[in-house]
């Protein structure tokens, strides 16, 4: 299976001018998915890339009773061979990490797993990071499950995340990663600089950047694929890795995203 990797590119003042820029490595909604023997052509195609760090968006895991982690474990351990690692859970971990009745112990095994590895876990937390020189606070926001509902419209309030990350400072260059993009305008509200996303699966079916469906039942969302801006702030939503329950992809390859960060003029 070849490995589509798909690059970005955004601008801050807070990345020195002169310092060579950042590499930041994004993947999400992989759904255990496997690139060769233990997803060797991945980690190839990574190692490559050179990152200086790498995201989780959430959905890696694939909410089943009989998922296996061996694959996504060892892929975690590589991939913190590579660089550091810092990741939060998407609407799939979350359930298994509820829904003990269902799934037994297999989100606390894996859980367990990342933090001894040294991945940093970021469930409605933060950590500060210094990268080649820049200062970062890098944040993780998991959405309860219920604004994962088909057929509604959920809300986010700025005030909510808040509440749940506390307010986000002009300095230093704030990161959200944050599995679900349907708040993406209060996440601009409420400070981040990069806002890494995914969930939607690049829409199943895509026209250019134009995403078809989102996951709550509604054509053509918004932020449903892509790079959109706000002044200097950037979010990203990748198409994933990866495939779910509907496995249709048209116009739509599964990817890994490359951000690169450079100092803004």
């Amino acid at each position: 299976m070849s490995v589509y990797i798909k690059t970005y590119a955004a601008a801050t003042h807070k990345r020195p001018a002169g310092a060579r820029p950042l590499s930041i490595l994004m993947i999400g909604d992989m759904h255990g998915e496997k690139y060769g023997r233990q997803n060797r052509e991945l980690l190839e195609a990574i190692r490559k890339m050179k990152p200086d760090f790498a995201v989780t968006t959430g959905d890696m895991m694939h909410a089943v009773p009989d998922f296996d982690i061996s694959d996504l474990l060892n892929f975690y351990e590589e991939l913190r061979g590579i660089c550091p690692v810092f990741a939060v859970n998407g609407n799939h971990e979350t359930k298994m990490k509820l829904h003990t009745v269902t799934f037994g112990t297999i989100y606390k095994e894996y859980d367990h797993e990342l933090q001894r590895m040294g991945i940093h876990v970021l469930n409605n937390g933060s950590i500060s990071a210094m990268i080649d020189g820049t200062p970062l606070r890098v944040c993780g926001y998991e959405a309860p499950l219920e604004k994962y509902k088909k057929f509604r419209f959920p809300k986010c309030t700025v005030e909510e995340l808040r509440e749940t990350l506390g307010t986000c400072e002009a300095e230093p260059y704030t990161i959200l990663l944050a599995h679900n993009p349907a708040f993406a305008k209060n996440y601009f509200k409420w400070g981040a600089d990069l806002i890494l996303s995914g969930h939607y699966h690049g829409g199943l079916v895509r026209i250019g950047r134009q995403a078809l469906m989102s996951p709550y039942g509604f054509p053509f969302p918004r932020y449903g694929y892509g790079m959109y801006r706000n002044g200097e702030q950037t979010m990203v939503v990748t198409g994933g890795a990866g495939n779910h329950a509907v496995p249709i992809r048209i116009g739509n390859p599964k990817e890994i995203v490359q951000i690169i960060i450079d100092h803004a003029e």
